[in-house]
């Protein structure tokens, strides 16, 4: 998916706009841990990021009291934030009141309808379990 992101992510503030939704994302449960930040620096060097940039997204991950906005250029740009967004939601098997409270912020901020945002959750679900069936039939034919 991170191709995809850097053909729609073109200008620093786009990809900085991506990061900071993450970030926010990440604090809605509390600080963010050396493990979370470091996987952040990662997605923002893999989008073509700065070392100056990266200065500002960690003072963003630590800061307790900073209110982070986001916006982003056209539609595409809000629908693959929150399809990635949700993803990585998920990705501790625990889609917390917390990160869909956030989600939800978000998506009011961005414009960007609930039922969107409940097609993205639902293909997201799909995804998973499309996924884990994969891993069962290896599994499976491999024993």
């Amino acid at each position: 998916m991170m191709t995809e992101l850097s053909g729609a992510f073109e200008t620093i503030e786009s990809k900085m706009n991506f990061m900071k939704g993450c970030i926010r994302l990440a604090k809605a449960d509390g600080l963010l841990g050396e493990e979370e930040q470091n996987i952040i620096l990662t997605a923002a060097k893999n989008l073509g990021l700065q070392q100056t940039n990266f200065e500002e997204l960690l003072s963003l991950m630590t800061d307790k009291q900073a209110v982070i906005g986001i916006s982003f250029e056209n539609k595409k740009q809000s629908i693959l934030f929150f399809l990635q967004a949700i993803e990585l939601c998920y990705a501790d098997g625990d889609y917390s009141d917390s990160e869909r409270a956030e989600i939800e912020k978000i998506s009011n901020e961005l414009g960007v309808l609930k039922s969107a945002v409940d097609q993205i959750e639902e293909w997201v679900i799909q995804g998973r379990s499309w996924m884990k069936a994969g891993e069962s039939l290896v599994a499976r034919l491999c024993s």
